[in-house]
């Protein structure tokens, strides 16, 4: 049997990409909280990237065992 957490931490250990943190928001949370659909959502957080507020990156998600885009304060 493979143990599935062990993998994903194997996998977290072994990327350069960072892993997803608390303050991490992704489009789903955005949609949620913002009570909007996910066009309205990602034009949002592309002006508030464009502002200087959020950054964005590609981060693993170890729940979902992958690579999914957050957005940050900066």
């Amino acid at each position: 049997m493979i143990d599935h957490d062990a993998l994903v931490a194997e996998i977290v250990e072994l990327s350069t990409i960072p892993v997803i943190g608390p303050s991490d928001i992704t489009i789903a949370d955005y949609e949620r909280e913002a009570h909007c659909g996910r066009h309205t959502a990602m034009g949002r957080l592309r002006k508030l990237v464009d502002e200087g507020v959020l950054d964005t990156a590609i981060k693993f998600d170890p729940h979902s065992r992958r690579q999914i885009r957050v957005w940050f304060k900066v």
